[in-house]
C-alpha cells in the first residue's frame, strides 16, 4: 500500500495542528488494504482496552500505580498513550517547579493520547466508509481466487507465449512451442523440454527474463507464502480507460532469488470487477519492452494439471512435488523406447535466448506427432481398396443452365420458379406485405436487428421508401457483415463446441466479419478455412480447424454438410440408413483430413502455441480394423497422390470450390435461403440426396449457377433473394408446413443473438454508448460480455427456428430480465427517459413507442387504447404508463418473431 507520512510528537508544533493534519492527509491519501485497516482497528481496540482499565503514566517514570495484572508487554504499549492517571493536589496546596514540569509533561501526552486515539477513530472510519472501491495487490489476489484460470498471451523475441494461472490445478505455468516452465506449490520453478522430454531446475541466475517475470508473477498471485517475490511498495491511480481497465496498480516487487534491482508490475484494473485486464512487467533484460501490455484473460477451460500442457505424466508428478530426479537417471521420456539423456543444471544451458526461447535456425518450432486418431500406412495393413465397399454416388451432373447477371432480373427467375410449382399443386401466393413490416423484416435479416426510431422517420419521411435503396443501404453496413458472420458459425461450429481458451467463438466470427466486409468470395473464404495453417491458439481460419479439434471425422462431418449440403456422417459406423454413402465414404473422405499434426489430447487440454499444419504422413482405418481407407473425394471418386503427400487438403480445396462442382453452390445457396426463409429449398438443408429432392430442382440449379456467375458473391444472392416477391409476402399465422412451399413467409423466431440486439436497440443503447446517438456505427457483438451471456442462456441447439425454441426459464428471464428492464425501466431505458421532453405529445409518445419496438405506427386502436389509461391514470405518471407498455410490448409475440 501507499506509504502514509510518519507524525511522531513534536513538542514544537501545536498538538491540535498536529492532530489535523493527520486527519487531512489521511482522507487525502489513497484507499487502503483491508489487512491494514483490521491491524489498525485490533491496535485500536487494544489501546482503547488497556486506557479503560485505568493505567496511568507516572510524571517520575515510575509504574508503582500500574495495575498488576498488565504484562509487562501491556504496560510499554500503553505507557506512552496513558493520561488517566495524572497525582492531583488540593487546590489549596502548593505546588513545586518540579511538579509543574511534570504535571504539563503529562497533560501534553494526555492531549496527544487523545488526539491520537481521535485520529485513529478517524482514519478507522475512513477505512470502514471509503470513499470509492480500494485497489491493491492482495485485494486483487483475493478477487482472482473465483476464476478458475488465468491466462497471459504475449509475444517475447518474437515467440509466442502462454502463461498460466491454474487455481484448480494449484500451479502457474508458463508454455512455448519448445518448452513449458512451471511454479509448483513451493514456489520451485521447473523445466519440461517437449523435445528432449527432459525436465531441469531452472536456475535462479535466469529469472530477471522478462518471461520467467510473468511466470514469477502468475505464482505470487496465487500464493506469496512461496513465492520469492516480495513486494517493496505498492500504489494506486486512476487512469482513462486503457484497454478496458480506469485503475492502474503498481506493484514493486524484490526478487530474493535474484541479484537484479527491484522491478515493478503494472495491473490494469477494470474497477467494476475488481480484475486486472492486462500487466506490464519491466525487465532489465528488455528495456524497450516496458511498455508492452500483456492482456488477461479468464477462459472457462484451461490445464487442471500439469499432464494438460503436455508433460508426461510421470514427469508431471515429480514437477509437480519438485523431486527432481538427478542427471542420468529417469528424467528423459521417449516415444517408444526408454533411454538415458544426461542432463545439465549449468546455468549456460539456460541463457534467455535457451529457456523458453531457443536461437531460431529457420525449421519449424515444433515436431509434428501422428495423430492419435490415425495410422500410419507403414503400421496397418494395407489391403486393395476395392476390399471394402463404395458407394456409386455421384452428384448430380452440372447441366448447362441460362441465369440473368443482375438481382432484379434474378428475382424474377425466382419468382417464376416458384410460381410454377404453386401452379401445380393448386396454390396462390400472399399478398404483399405492408411497407412497415417488410422494412422491419430487412433489417431483421440483412443485419440482424430491429430498425431504430429514427431510421424509420427518415425512410418513410417523404411516403413509401424505396426498397431497391433500402436493401442497398442495409449490405453497405458493418451490421450486415457482422450478422452474416454470426450466421455462417452457425453453419460451420457445432453448437457445443469450446473455443474460450482460443479465444472464443467471437474471434471466429470477428474473422468472418472481417472476410464480408472486405468483399472476400465465398469460395475463397472456404479455402482459407479448409488450408488453414499456424498455431493453435492464432485466431482467424484456423480456428475452424482447432475448434473440431483437428480431428478427420469432426472436420469431415462438419465440412460435408456445410460446402456439400449431405449428412456423410450418418456413415461412420455403418451404411447410411436411408442414403447410398457407405462407411467406406465416410472415412476415405475422412482421410483428407488425417496428414494434418495435432497435440495430442483433447481440446481443452491442446498448447495454444503449437503448429497446425499438413504434414506426409497418417491415415485412417475402418473402426475396429487394421484395413486402410485410401483418400475419396466424396462423390467424385479416389484421390490419386504420390506416396506421403502432404497435399491431402490442398486437392480437396481445389475440387471443392473448382466451378465445374455446382454441389458447393447449390450448398451454399440452400443455406442463405434458409436463413431468409426459415428453410431451404432442400429441407433439411444440409440433407441434400435422391431421398430428398429441392422443391424445385430448376431454382435450385439456376441460383446455384448465379452464385458461381457472380463470383461466389453472398451480397448478389441475398439481393435477388430480398428483392423477390416471394421474400415481399405477408406471413400466415397458420402452423408451419411440414415441408414449406413458401407461397407465404414463415413466421420465425429470433434468434439469440437476434434478440439481444433488438433489446438494446429498443431500449436506445446503453447509456454511453456511440450506438444511441449513430445506429449506423454498428453493434458491438464481439466484446460485450452481457451479450455473450445473454447469447448462452437463449441459444437453441434446435435448426428449426419457424418453432419456438425457448421454455420458461428464458421467457421468465426476459420478462424480468436486466436487459428487459434497461429497455422498460423508467430510469433506466433511454427511450422512456427521452420521451419526457416536454415537446412530445402523448399521441407522440405512444407512436414513439410502437415505432421503437414493433417498428410500425399503432393502429387507431391501439391509439386510442393507450389515450385512455393515459386519461384514466391521470394521477400516475406518464412514465410509468409508457414504461408499462413497452414492458407489455417487448413480451409480445410480435416484437419476438420475424414476420
Amino acid at each position: 500500500m501507499t506509504r502514509r507520512p510518519d507524525h511522531p510528537p513534536d513538542s514544537e508544533r501545536d498538538v491540535d495542528v498536529l492532530i489535523g493534519n493527520m486527519i487531512k492527509e489521511g482522507f487525502a491519501a489513497p484507499d487502503v488494504d483491508p489487512k491494514f485497516a483490521e491491524d489498525l482497528k485490533e491496535q485500536l481496540n487494544r489501546r482503547l482496552s488497556i486506557l479503560a482499565k485505568g493505567n496511568s503514566f507516572p510524571p517520575n517514570g515510575s509504574s508503582a500505580n500500574k495495575s498488576d495484572d498488565l504484562s509487562a508487554q501491556d504496560r510499554s504499549a500503553a505507557e506512552p498513550f496513558d493520561s488517566t492517571s495524572v497525582d492531583t493536589k488540593p487546590y489549596d496546596q502548593p505546588t513545586t517547579p518540579v511538579e509543574t514540569r511534570q504535571s504539563n509533561q503529562a497533560s501534553s501526552w494526555g492531549r496527544i493520547s487523545l488526539g491520537l486515539v481521535a485520529s485513529a477513530a478517524a482514519v478507522l472510519m475512513m477505512l470502514m466508509w471509503p470513499a470509492g472501491t480500494a485497489h491493491s495487490f492482495e485485494i486483487m489476489r483475493a478477487r482472482l481466487s473465483d476464476q478458475a484460470f488465468v491466462r497471459a498471451n504475449f509475444m517475447d523475441a518474437g515467440r509466442p507465449f502462454v502463461g498460466w494461472l491454474s487455481t484448480e490445478g494449484e500451479f502457474a505455468a508458463l508454455e512455448s512451442a519448445e518448452a513449458v516452465v512451471v511454479s509448483n506449490q513451493n514456489g520451485l520453478l521447473t523445466r519440461f523440454d517437449r523435445d528432449a522430454r527432459t525436465i531441469n531446475a531452472v536456475p535462479t541466475g535466469v529469472t530477471a527474463q522478462r518471461n520467467i517475470r510473468v511466470l514469477q508473477v502468475l505464482a505470487a498471485i496465487r500464493d506469496t507464502s512461496n513465492s520469492s517475490l516480495h513486494i517493496v511498495s505498492e500504489s494506486t491511480r486512476r487512469i482513462d480507460n486503457r484497454q478496458g481497465a480506469d485503475v492502474e496498480l503498481t506493484v514493486r516487487f524484490r526478487d530474493d532469488d535474484s541479484q537484479s534491482d527491484p522491478f515493478n508490475v503494472r495491473f490494469g484494473i477494470e474497477s467494476e470487477s475488481g480484475l486486472p485486464v492486462w500487466m506490464e512487467v519491466d525487465s532489465p533484460t528488455h528495456p524497450d519492452r516496458a511498455g508492452e501490455t500483456l492482456p488477461l484473460a479468464y477462459p472457462a477451460q484451461g490445464p487442471t494439471e500439469l499432464a494438460s500442457l503436455g508433460i508426461p505424466a510421470s514427469l508431471a508428478t515429480k514437477m509437480a512435488s519438485g523431486n527432481l530426479p538427478m542427471p542420468g537417471s529417469d528424467s528423459v521420456v521417449t516415444r517408444g523406447n526408454d533411454s538415458e539423456s544426461e542432463e545439465t543444471d549449468d546455468e549456460q544451458a539456460f541463457s534467455a535466448g535457451s529457456l523458453l526461447v531457443p536461437p531460431s535456425d529457420g525449421a519449424d518450432e515444433s515436431e509434428p506427432d501422428p495423430i492419435v486418431t490415425v495410422s500410419s500406412s507403414e503400421d496397418a495393413k494395407t489391403e486393395d481398396a476395392a476390399a471394402a465397399p463404395l458407394s456409386s454416388r455421384r452428384w448430380d451432373v452440372a447441366a448447362p443452365v441460362d441465369v440473368p447477371d443482375d438481382a432484379v432480373a434474378m428475382a424474377k427467375v425466382i419468382d417464376d420458379r416458384l410460381s410454377a410449382v404453386w401452379q401445380s399443386r393448386g396454390m396462390r401466393a400472399n399478398p404483399p406485405a405492408d411497407s412497415y413490416t417488410l422494412f422491419r423484416r430487412m433489417h431483421l435479416d440483412l443485419i440482424g436487428r430491429i430498425p431504430h426510431v429514427g431510421e424509420i422517420r427518415r425512410a418513410f419521411h417523404d411516403g413509401e421508401p424505396n426498397m431497391d435503396a433500402v436493401i442497398n443501404e442495409l449490405l453497405d453496413l458493418p451490421d450486415f457483415d457482422s450478422n452474416m458472420a454470426a450466421v455462417w458459425s452457425r453453419w460451420l461450429l457445432p453448437p457445443d463446441v469450446e473455443l474460450e481458451q482460443f479465444g472464443g467463438r467471437p474471434a471466429f466470427e470477428a474473422w468472418l466479419a472481417d472476410q464480408f466486409a472486405s468483399h472476400v468470395s465465398y469460395d475463397e473464404i472456404t479455402r482459407q478455412l479448409l488450408l488453414a495453417e499456424g498455431r493453435v491458439g492464432d485466431q482467424g481460419p484456423v480456428l475452424f480447424t482447432t475448434a473440431l479439434e483437428m480431428k478427420p471425422d469432426h472436420l469431415a462431418k462438419q465440412t460435408a454438410r456445410t460446402f456439400l449440403g449431405t449428412r456423410i456422417d450418418c456413415a461412420m459406423c455403418h451404411d447410411h440408413p436411408y442414403d447410398t454413402w457407405t462407411q467406406t465414404d465416410f472415412w476415405g473422405y475422412a482421410a483428407l483430413f488425417a496428414r494434418i499434426s495435432r497435440p495430442s489430447g483433447t481440446m481443452n487440454t491442446m498448447s495454444s502455441v503449437l503448429r497446425v499444419k499438413d504434414v506426409g504422413e497418417g491415415d485412417v482405418t475402418l473402426p475396429d480394423t487394421d484395413q486402410v481407407v485410401p483418400p475419396r473425394l466424396l462423390g467424385a471418386g479416389l484421390l490419386e497422390e504420390p506416396p506421403q503427400s502432404d497435399q491431402r487438403r490442398r486437392r480437396l480445396a481445389e475440387w471443392l470450390t473448382d466451378p465445374s462442382n455446382r454441389q458447393f453452390a447449390r450448398a451454399a445457396v440452400n443455406l442463405l435461403w434458409s436463413h431468409f426463409f426459415g428453410a431451404g429449398l432442400v429441407e433439411p438443408r444440409d440433407d441434400f440426396g435422391p431421398h430428398n429432392p429441392p422443391l424445385s430442382k430448376e431454382l435450385m440449379e439456376q441460383l446455384a449457377e448465379y452464385f458461381i456467375a457472380s463470383g461466389y458473391d453472398v451480397r448478389a444472392v441475398v439481393r435477388a433473394i430480398v428483392l423477390s416477391d416471394a421474400y415481399q409476402q405477408t406471413s400466415n399465422a397458420d402452423e408451419p408446413e411440414e415441408r414449406p412451399t413458401f407461397n407465404s413467409m414463415p413466421v420465425r423466431w429470433l434468434t439469440a443473438e437476434q434478440l439481444y440486439d433488438c433489446l438494446l436497440v429498443a431500449s436506445g443503447g446503453r447509456s454511453g454508448s456511440v450506438y444511441v446517438t449513430d445506429p449506423t456505427s454498428g453493434i458491438n457483438r464481439f466484446s460485450d460480455t452481457a451479450r455473450a451471456a445473454f447469447v448462452e442462456q437463449f441459444a437453441s441447439t434446435a435448426n428449426n427456428v419457424l418453432e419456438y425454441q425457448a421454455g420458461i426459464p428464458q421467457a421468465l428471464s426476459l420478462m424480468n430480465g436486466n436487459l428487459s428492464n434497461l429497455s422498460a425501466g423508467e430510469d433506466s431505458s433511454q427511450l422512456i427517459r427521452g420521451l419526457r421532453a416536454p415537446f412530445f405529445s402523448d399521441e407522440d409518445r405512444i407512436e414513439t413507442v410502437f415505432l421503437s419496438l414493433l417498428g410500425r405506427p399503432p393502429s387507431a386502436d391501439e391509439m386510442r387504447l393507450v389515450q385512455s389509461l393515459l386519461e384514466e391514470s391521470a394521477d400516475a405518471p406518464t412514465a410509468e404508463i409508457l414504461s408499462d407498455l413497452v414492458w407489455a410490448l417487448l413480451n409480445g409475440a410480435e416484437f419476438a418473431t420475424n414476420h
